[in-house]
């Protein structure tokens, strides 16, 4: 069990030199009401692309493994906002989905593109926080939270700047190599053009602003040198390595960041690198430096974060952590998610929230591994309570 004190910013170390506090906009006790106590709600809007109508202007019924992984993020993340008394939580269901029963949350169906994009404003105008969950590719995520901002939203994640360094992983690559962070020695090609017969083999073959492992190739060889796919997308070619493939949950405010225990990812290189799941938490050592690493990595990054994202890594065979890389950042909600939920004594979204608020606090982990599929489901719940850990503003 991996269990590190929080690493802090500078800015929470020394309080002379805390930014002004954050001050989230007032809950509007109209659209968002009251609870059985009579107090004032906030109001969560909680968005994902896939199941929430993004995907209205394609014939084809969402659907495959990126549908599998929506439907576990956006109904974890709910039900333990669901959870909070004072929340009240807003969703946006593609009509043509029968998406699992979250109580107690208001989800408007939507049926045309037009109508979809007109509620995404209205609620992220009217709400407290929204949680934008969205692929990178084509630019989608990038572009809805820069809608929040533009009506005066809150973001609960990552602001644009970071979104957008985030979002290409090649520039992202270069960012982190100028901090001098380790990443795969990679090179940018563009459509159609061939791969490199002196490259270092083998590779991994990826999109800039790809999303759940779609579109990734493992290159074994020189003698395995297809034409790049022709779908007008740049690509991102850049060394394989081996170790055991990771990711870092990292929760942020104004005044302080927190490294979530690391999960193991299963992935499956031969098969395109086919996510399957994963375990939480990993052994001590390999957790404490992937927590260290991550944290790293977003001190190196551009914009602010309040809230969530994700970072996957390799980590390799030296026990110093010096063949660990960073593999690309995930600037949003993750399928880590659902493990990390179980294994944290209480509610992580509830824990999201007091990180972005800057409010003192504590939380727990549960003592068993949990691992998950990648549409969610818990193969190994956790049972026995563990150590505290303390939060601090």
């Amino acid at each position: 069990m991996c269990l590190t004190k929080n690493r802090m910013t500078e800015e929470a170390v020394n309080p002379d030199l805390w930014p002004q506090p954050f001050i989230c906009r007032p809950t509007r006790a109209g659209p968002a009401g009251k609870n059985s106590n009579g107090l004032n709600l906030m109001q969560v809007f909680v968005y994902e692309f896939v199941t929430g109508g993004g995907l209205l202007s394609h014939s084809e019924v969402p659907h495959g493994p990126l549908m599998g992984e929506a439907v576990a993020m956006v109904t974890a993340m709910a039900n333990d906002f669901v959870r909070m008394t004072d929340v009240r939580v807003t969703l946006l269901c593609d009509s043509r989905l029968e998406m699992p029963n979250v109580s107690e949350t208001k989800c408007w169906k939507v049926h045309q593109p037009e109508e979809e994009i007109r509620l995404f404003q209205r609620l992220a105008e009217e709400s407290d926080w929204t949680v934008v969950i969205a692929p990178e590719f084509g630019g989608v995520l990038l572009e809805r939270c820069r809608i929040v901002e533009a009506v005066g939203g809150h973001l609960l994640g990552p602001n644009t700047k970071l979104v957008e360094i985030a979002s290409d992983k090649h520039v992202l690559c270069r960012r982190l190599t100028h901090a001098g962070l380790k990443v795969p020695h990679g090179i940018l090609l563009g459509a159609e053009q061939p791969l490199p017969k002196d490259f270092k083999y083998p590779a991994v073959l990826k999109p800039v602003d790809g999303a759940g492992s779609i579109g990734i190739k493992l290159i074994k060889g020189r003698d395995d040198l297809p034409i790049t796919e022709s779908s007008g997308r740049n690509l991102r070619l850049e060394e394989f390595h081996n170790g055991m493939a990771a990711s870092v949950a990292v929760l942020g405010g104004p005044r302080c960041r927190l490294a979530l225990p690391a999960c193991r990812q299963f992935v499956e290189p031969s098969s395109g690198f086919h996510y399957r799941g994963g375990e939480v938490p990993i052994d001590a050592d390999r957790c404490r430096r992937a927590q260290t690493l991550a944290l790293e990595v977003v001190d190196a990054l551009p914009g602010s974060l309040t809230g969530y994202l994700g970072i996957d890594m390799v980590l390799g065979s030296d026990v110093q952590g010096g063949e660990d890389v960073v593999i690309e950042v995930n600037p949003r909600l993750t399928t880590s998610y659902v493990g990390l939920s179980r294994i944290v004594n209480g509610n992580l979204a509830e824990l999201i929230l007091d990180v972005a608020l800057s409010k003192p606090g504590s939380y727990s982990l549960r003592e068993e591994n949990v691992k998950f599929d990648a549409q969610g489901n818990v193969t190994s719940p956790c049972i026995e309570r563990g150590h505290a850990q303390e939060v601090r503003a």
